[in-house]
């Protein structure tokens, strides 16, 4: 079982992670009070080894029970807000819940796409007693019968419960709904704390509002207008908060899956402010800019540009929206202004001749906007490079466009006066979510714009430090995988067979062995191709596929295929008696021919008269260079045990034999005393697979195998002719 205690994030220029430190000389009465300062120093989940939980993908709606998650609170009493999170998955596959005795589903996830009958992410608060009770009974895994290429993984984290907080587990993100204050410029009160306050015209949508908000935080509206709802306001209260431990900022939304995630399941998240701009790159908004007498169309400060990373059209890298012709800094560059993705620029207007355009109008007073991006032709979303638009890195944007309705960015707010400047177009440099209804959509506004309501501002917590009371930890569950593997029927003469590699359902690399090692082996067995049998010997051959799983699946069950090989391998050796003179130590043996196999070992050992390997031999062999211990011969033999009781060469059968035959054979003797009784030799011949690979002497059979006896003549003396005669 894993089981962790702190959760460590990962963050790439994609998302997120954070958590909440509470100040040393807080006493624990007081946080438990205030919103997201409850601390959590034991909290702890548990989630079961890699591979404990096997998918069952046999069928659409299969289902299969999962074990061993669970959670450890800080206090038996504790309200947890637990996050479970499927990864890696075919769109197909579900998670579900069917036991929830007071759990409460999160804002968003008891209607849709994710509830706890069905879902791929949830969140939900209990106690640890109730939290667990579900997970032991009722945690289930159901397939689309689909296997993936790589196996999913579930993510159960969980920290304290903060109204209103919502959890991404994709991005180990946190969010929240953040209002204003009553004063613009105010300090946040204790825990981060906003005064509720929202800018709104209607008093029946206001307590619409309210009456939805209820739950998580006591509001109350201002008229529309009002300079404490502005962006550059939303910013400064964003890049104020803090939670569990690290600090906030405006929303930086990257992929549809968090724009989904946001418009589903943040409580609150109509018209409010999210991170984007095309401000000043330090963040000033569109009001400090006119009083600053900033030109963001002229100023080539370097404080003043948004990098990017692609040099489109003609621009520059690390300056913003730059043509070919124009050199001014960030207007029409609409860039992530504060968290991880701070000044990257994720969706650009241009022009290729020059920012003019017939069919556009001309720049507003003092060169600061330039008006009339969108006039409807196009899509502001499309990946591809337009006439009017692109998306460096093809980042993800969800402008409000319709071909015959909304055509976001417009950079076209309402006639009013502001900042000193009195024209009909004041340009539109921030960016409101779920602009009027929740579906997600993203609107250009101008800061103060007086005629519409603005409720609040997304906060996002999570900058690739870990959150302080927060547990996370993901398993990898595993799949089942099946080997097909053919074979062939029938027999062969051959010494070499080609058979077609067996192949796993799961992709992984099948391999093959021999069950009958005296009667063929897998000489070849490369990732892609055939596989290579070599035939040492008649008999049944049995290949076996196999592939013994990874991390995504389990061993696969083995697949044995079996046929006849007819091919005889064997040894020739004349003669098998060797006379010799019992007066000396040493003989060598007459010239050898071995047949058969292309690649052997050949083994020398002294023995009985049976065959039989003698435990104490007295004979030693000699081969190659006498006289010296040699470790190659011809064409890069190998000799093992030379000028020992155990001779073994191995190479092609051509260089054995040369090598066996080279300075007029090998030599037999002992080191002590003469040749003066009988002794035999054991000589095996084993079919290798290759050249170079290793065999064993005891595979020898089929008539490889010889035996050669050492015969001393006799001897006598005939004193009167003073002769030897030999009998």
């Amino acid at each position: 079982m894993k089981q962790s205690h702190i959760l460590i994030y990962k963050k790439s220029v994609a998302k997120k992670p954070t958590s909440f430190l509470l100040a040393l000389g807080l006493l624990l009465s007081v946080c438990a009070t205030l919103v997201g300062i409850q601390s959590a120093s034991g909290l702890s989940v548990t989630v079961p080894d890699n591979g404990t939980n096997i998918i069952d993908y046999s069928s659409n709606g299969a289902e299969t029970v999962l074990t061993g998650y669970s959670v450890t609170p800080d206090n038996s009493s504790d309200t947890l807000l637990v996050t479970i999170t499927l990864e890696n998955s075919p769109n197909a596959d579900r998670l579900k819940l069917t036991t929830t005795t007071n759990l409460t589903a999160s804002y968003g996830y008891t209607t849709g796409s994710n509830t706890f009958s069905s879902f791929t992410r949830i969140s939900f608060t209990g106690t640890a007693t109730n939290i667990n009770s579900a997970l032991n009974a009722s945690f289930k895994y159901r397939s689309g019968g689909v296997a993936p290429s790589s196996a999913p993984r579930v993510k159960l984290s969980a920290t304290l419960n903060t109204p209103g907080l919502a959890y991404f587990g994709t991005t180990d993100h946190f969010y929240k709904v953040g209002h204003f204050m009553s004063t613009s410029g105010a300090a946040l009160g204790a825990n981060s704390q906003d005064d509720g306050k929202f800018c709104q015209s209607t008093t029946a949508l206001a307590n619409t509002y309210i009456s939805a908000y209820s739950s998580v935080q006591s509001l109350s509206a201002s008229s529309t207008g009002s300079s404490i709802c502005r962006w550059s306001e939303a910013n400064r209260l964003a890049r104020s908060s803090t939670l569990k431990g690290r600090p906030g900022y405006l929303a930086n939304i990257t992929s549809a899956e968090e724009n989904d995630f946001l418009k589903d399941n943040l409580n609150g998240a109509l018209n409010v402010w999210m991170g984007g701009s095309d401000g000043r790159c330090n963040g000033e908004s569109a009001y400090t800019q006119l009083a600053n007498s900033f030109n963001y169309m002229t100023d080539t400060s370097i404080a003043d540009r948004c990098s990017y990373t692609r040099n489109d059209v003609g621009g520059t890298t690390g300056q913003g929206n730059y043509s070919s012709t124009q050199t001014g800094g960030t207007e029409g560059a609409f860039h992530w202004y504060d968290g991880p993705e701070a000044g990257q620029t994720f969706w650009r207007f241009y022009d290729s001749a020059a920012w003019t355009h017939s069919s556009w109008t001309t720049w507003a007073s003092a060169a600061r906007e330039r008006t009339a991006y969108n006039t409807g032709s196009e899509d502001a979303n499309s990946a591809s490079l337009t006439t009017k638009h692109n998306r460096p890195e093809s980042r993800y944007v969800n402008w409000c466009w319709t071909s015959s309705g909304c055509h976001e960015p417009n950079n076209s707010s309402s006639s009013f006066t502001f900042g000193g400047v009195s024209n009909s177009v004041q340009g539109e440099d921030n960016i409101v979510f779920n602009w009027n209804t929740a579906d997600g959509k993203w609107n250009d506004l101008h800061e103060s714009e007086p005629t519409v309501p603005f409720y609040g501002y997304i906060i996002e917590y999570g900058d690739g430090t870990a959150f302080t009371g927060v547990s996370s930890s993901t398993s990898t569950l595993r799949m089942n995988q099946t080997i097909t593997f053919s074979g062939w029927a029938g027999s062969s003469n051959n010494e070499i067979n080609s058979l077609t590699r067996g192949i796993s359902s799961s992709g992984l690399t099948v391999t093959h062995t021999s069950q009958s090692s005296t009667i063929c082996v897998v000489s070849s067995d490369s990732s892609s191709g055939n596989i290579e049998v070599t035939l040492l010997n008649p008999g049944t051959c049995t290949i076996r596929a196999s592939q013994s799983g990874d991390d995504n699946y389990l061993a696969a069950t083995n697949v044995d295929q079996s046929f006849t090989s007819n091919f005889s391998s064997s040894s020739n050796i004349s003669p098998t008696v060797s006379l010799v003179d019992p007066r000396v130590s040493s003989v060598s043996l007459p010239e050898l021919a071995i047949v058969g196999a292309t690649n052997v070992l050949a083994c020398f050992d002294e023995s009985d008269a049976n065959g039989n390997i003698l435990g104490s031999p007295d004979l030693f062999f000699d081969v190659s260079t006498k006289g010296s211990t040699q470790t190659t011969g011809t064409g890069n033999t190998v000799i093992s045990g030379d000028r020992s009781s155990a001779l073994r060469v191995s190479h092609t059968r051509v260089n054995v034999e040369s090598t066996l035959n080279s300075d007029s054979g090998i030599s037999v003797f002992v080191t002590s005393g003469t040749l003066n009784q009988v002794r035999y030799i054991r000589l095996r011949i084993v079919p290798i697979a290759t050249s170079t690979s290793s065999g064993t002497c005891s595979d020898a059979v089929n008539g490889a195998s010889s035996t050669i006896e050492i015969r001393p003549l006799e001897l006598s003396n005939t004193l009167r002719k003073a002769t030897i005669q030999l009998k």
